[in-house]
């Protein structure tokens, strides 16, 4: 992808995104072959539609055709090579009854790990690890529909980070056997994804489950992966920031801001400040940011293995008074304005050719991916349900954690602290700011995959 007029049918309409129940064993009737008890429905609607308006009576039209089984499935595959795991994504749709819109029915979601760029040394298991995926989306997706189902993967910011030529031998291997796997494969089956095309996706995601396409004010998405982090938001005012890409909206033209911090991702930010603090070729590192009862905690990120410990000289101490269940002790604790004065200076050194994204308080704001994980560990939200929370939340929780002696989340205090530091550093969100954390919405996974789906599916129909 990497070209905006690739979307050109991304936002085409803003269709009921929700499940309207799948159909386990049930052919779909063919669409131009009336049921005679459909037909009675149908002309019986067209006078209801007289009184109720056209807007009404497609979406009752394709519930009752749907029920009935005259419609039509059409399938996607996508995986999402990450830089910290692979994931499929088979999603099941159905064209509407009258207009040819896509319905989302179902989805399934499945994930391994590592990602698919820690094999640039073995690009065979790493197409092994692709074809495994496969092999679970072919339990969803009829046989006789695999042959026109797209098969789409596109590999994120870990493989951005690798040596071009390393990551081109990768993806040769992985194509070739996506070529043997029987679903549909065009010439850009296989690609490595633009940041700011993995923006636009996620917006849509959220915005196509949520509802939102025709509001006059969508929603923000933030999303914070392991090599990169995405924004991307509906600017209003003569302060947009730019550059602005433009959409087919279901009534009107959507002019987005999307920007993505390679490097700004949640792994390559430890890592960023790991190698702030010590050689670049070190394997034994030490940090600010980590606690010094950690020793050696053993990490992998980008092919390489780090042993990190918290400092181990000039260690700042919390006395904690005694309890009815506990005596009083003396705790180390990470130097929390050192640690975020690390953080703050790393991640301003990356920012300097990004804009200032003004007003995305305005908005709506959902974050998600490790900014909801994140949050779910710090006890901040449900884990399954998400909720909503403030910028202070997080600034509250790193506080929380760098104070407390947590061997078993070594990396909590540095995570938290670089949330914190990023939404009011790098995104200039207040510590007032509103922000919903969502996992899933209806039951779907929040994901860059089902805008690419969706976008091919209906440029293939075009």
């Amino acid at each position: 992808m990497g070209k905006f007029n690739t979307y050109r049918y991304l936002v085409l309409r803003d269709v009921d995104s929700g499940s309207s129940g799948s159909h386990p064993g049930k052919k779909p009737r063919p669409a131009g072959k009336l049921h005679k008890t459909f037909g009675f429905v149908l002309i019986g609607l067209v006078t209801v539609t007289i009184f109720l308006g056209r807007t009404t009576f497609n979406p009752v039209v394709d519930h009752i055709a749907s029920r009935l089984g005259y419609y039509e499935p059409v399938y996607a595959v996508v995986i999402d090579a990450g830089s910290t795991g692979s994931r499929v994504l088979a999603y099941t749709f159905h064209k509407t009854y009258l207009g040819g819109q896509l319905i989302l029915e179902d989805e399934l979601f499945k994930e391994i790990k590592p990602g698919l760029s820690s094999y640039v040394d073995n690009p065979n298991k790493g197409a092994e690890s692709i074809m495994s995926l496969l092999d679970i989306a072919r339990t969803v997706i009829p046989e006789e529909y695999r042959a026109e189902t797209p098969i789409l993967l596109r590999a994120t910011a870990g493989l951005r980070l690798l040596d071009p030529t390393a990551a081109d031998k990768l993806l040769d291997v992985v194509r070739q056997a996506i070529n043997r796997s029987g679903f549909k494969v065009s010439r850009d089956s296989v690609d490595i994804m633009d940041g700011s095309d993995e923006g636009i996706c996620s917006w849509f995601t959220v915005n196509f489950l949520q509802g939102k396409l025709s509001d006059d004010m969508t929603s923000a998405a933030l999303d914070l992966g392991g090599g990169s982090t995405q924004i991307t938001y509906e600017p209003h005012g003569s302060k947009a920031p730019s550059p602005i890409i433009t959409l087919p909206g279901p009534s009107r033209n959507i002019s987005l801001y999307t920007y993505s911090y390679l490097n700004l991702g949640l792994m390559a930010a430890r890592r960023g400040v790991l190698l702030t603090e010590n050689d670049e070729k070190a394997s034994n590192v030490l940090s600010e940011c980590i606690n010094p009862l950690i020793k050696n905690n053993k990490w992998r990120y980008a092919n390489t293995d780090y042993f990190v410990s918290g400092p181990q000289k000039n260690i700042l101490y919390k006395e904690v008074k005694e309890t009815a269940s506990s005596v009083s002790e003396r705790v180390p604790v990470v130097r929390l304005e050192r640690c975020r004065g690390l953080i703050s200076g790393m991640v301003k050194k990356l920012l300097p050719s990004a804009p200032n994204p003004s007003r995305l308080s305005d908005h709506h704001i959902n974050a998600f991916s490790y900014y909801f994980d994140r949050a779910a560990e710090a006890g901040l939200i449900d884990p399954i349900l998400g909720g909503f929370i403030t910028v202070k939340d997080f600034i509250d929780a790193s506080e929380k954690e760098c104070s407390t002696a947590n061997v078993d989340q070594p990396w909590a205090c540095l995570d938290l602290t670089y949330i914190s530091v990023l939404l009011q550093d790098a995104f200039q969100l207040a510590p007032n700011t509103r922000l919903q954390l969502v996992k899933k919405i209806n039951g779907h996974e929040i994901s860059w995959a089902l805008g690419l789906a969706y976008n091919t599916l209906m440029n293939n129909s075009s």
